[in-house]
Parts: structure tokens; C-alpha cells; sequence
């Protein structure tokens, strides 16, 4: 009998993927994984590596994008104020390609989003993208996959949504008012999934089971202290499918050329 091999953070190998999603609902996110796969990137920043997510630049008209090169969404943190920014995709194993310096386009470190664009290093391969119909807000209970990146392959795990509201009962003001450390702003839109993440997470999109994306990655939730000398983690905070969608909208109008 075959045994799904998960770490003790509950990430498994994607060769492990149909295996480690059972027969349950969660099932179902095969699909939704096989259909968002090939918009998803790896990107890193000084000593920190995360996941992205490859947006359509038509949705920004006014910067310039050259046929061999990707504009990517990624987590702030992970770029913003960093040297050196590479960034590259997978092919169709899961493998990670070669990694390509990238520059940042826009941020917004209050909503821990940025963009970032990189060469692809062959105008022939350039991954799919995100576009706004595939954004949608998550719910409560639903299950989502998140990717961890690092040199060589991804590591997946299953996420629970733990309560989704731009702006509301569990915003960016909810959250900071029990982790003050929490970088995004009160005004966020966030969505809680609820177990911590992993490193190399951060930035990784959340795949629906219809291949679509609801959040994206942000930071993990701490416990509060205890008599541990040990650091503990709760739950994982994400930017929401409609903040998501601001922030493009956001950069669009900053990214305006002059007339």
C-alpha cells in the first residue's frame, strides 16, 4: 500500500500530488492544479526564495514587456530592497529552469505585492498567465494548495481557509491588532488560512480547485508567547483575490506614460 510521505509541516513531493490528495474533496484540486501550473515561478531575493505567479502584461499597457520576458507576481518581502532578484519557471516535471535576474516594476509593501519582470531566456517558451477572471475571492472551509519553492523542485501542501473578507472582520486591521509584527497594512484585504506555512511559500499563489486564484501568500501568524523558548506558529496570512486585483489596478494607473 502506497503511503503518502509528508514532511512534519505537511509539505509533499509534486510527484506525490494525485497520492497525498486522496480520494476526498481534496481531490479535486488536482485539476485546479494541473490547470494553474503553468503560470507558476520561482522567485528569490538576497537569501529568501518564494513563489510567484506570471501575470498577463496586457493588463499593464503601459510597461513595457519584450516578448522574452515575464512579468511576475510575487510577495514584497521577497524583492523589495534586495541586490540581486532572479527569477524562473518550471517546465512540465516541476523542474526548476534557469534563473534570470529580475527588476521590480511596481511594490507596494504595505500590501507585501510586487511586480517584477525577468527574461524567460527563450522567446519560444513563455508560461501562461494570470489574467482578472482568474481571481475570485476564497471561502471559509474550502481547501487550497500552496506551493513552497526552492532550487530544484516545489513542495506542495493542502491549506484550509479559514475566514476570507477584504476589508472586514478579519482585514489587515484584525489580524495587526493581535500581531502587531504583521507587515501589511490595516486597510488590507487578507485572507487566513489555518496552519502556519512553510519557508519558501511566501508569494506562492493559492490554487483553487477550479484552477483559480484566491490570495497570495504573505507571512506566518506567531503564537502568542509563551514560557517556550522556541518560536510557535498559528495560521498563514494571505493577500486576497480582490486586493490582488487593486493592486493591478493600482499599478496600472502608477505605471501611466507620460502623455
Amino acid at each position: 500500500m502506497e503511503v503518502c510521505d509528508k514532511d512534519e509541516e505537511g509539505y509533499f513531493a509534486e510527484e506525490d500530488l494525485s497520492l497525498c490528495l486522496g480520494n476526498g474533496t481534496e481531490q479535486d484540486l488536482l485539476a485546479g492544479w494541473r490547470s494553474a501550473q503553468s503560470k507558476l515561478m520561482n522567485v528569490s531575493g538576497g537569501l529568501e526564495t518564494g513563489g510567484g505567479i506570471a501575470i498577463d502584461p496586457s493588463l499593464l499597457p503601459d510597461l513595457t514587456v519584450a516578448d522574452d520576458e515575464v512579468l511576475v507576481l510575487t510577495a514584497a518581502h521577497i524583492v523589495v530592497g534586495k541586490e540581486y532578484r532572479l527569477v524562473g519557471g518550471y517546465d512540465s516535471e516541476g523542474q526548476l529552469g534557469r534563473l534570470h535576474q529580475g527588476r521590480v516594476v511596481y511594490a507596494d509593501s504595505g500590501l507585501d505585492l510586487a511586480l517584477v519582470v525577468a527574461k524567460t531566456g527563450d522567446t519560444s517558451v513563455r508560461p501562461a498567465s494570470l489574467n482578472y477572471y482568474d481571481l475570485r475571492k476564497a471561502r471559509p472551509g474550502e481547501a487550497v494548495l500552496a506551493y513552497a519553492a526552492d532550487e530544484e523542485e516545489r513542495r506542495l501542501s493542502v491549506f484550509s481557509v479559514q475566514s476570507n473578507s477584504s476589508y472586514g472582520d478579519v482585514g489587515g486591521a484584525a489580524v495587526r491588532a493581535a500581531h502587531p509584527e504583521v507587515m501589511v497594512r490595516d486597510s488590507a484585504g487578507v485572507t487566513l488560512l489555518s496552519r502556519p506555512d512553510s519557508p519558501g511559500t511566501s508569494g506562492s499563489p493559492l490554487i483553487a480547485s477550479d484552477g483559480r486564484i484566491l490570495g497570495l501568500v504573505s507571512q506566518r501568524l506567531p503564537s502568542r508567547l509563551s514560557d517556550s523558548s522556541e518560536q510557535s506558529w498559528t495560521a498563514t496570512v494571505a493577500i486576497d483575490a480582490d486586493e490582488i486585483r487593486r493592486f493591478l489596478l493600482a499599478a496600472r494607473s502608477n505605471l501611466l506614460s507620460p502623455r
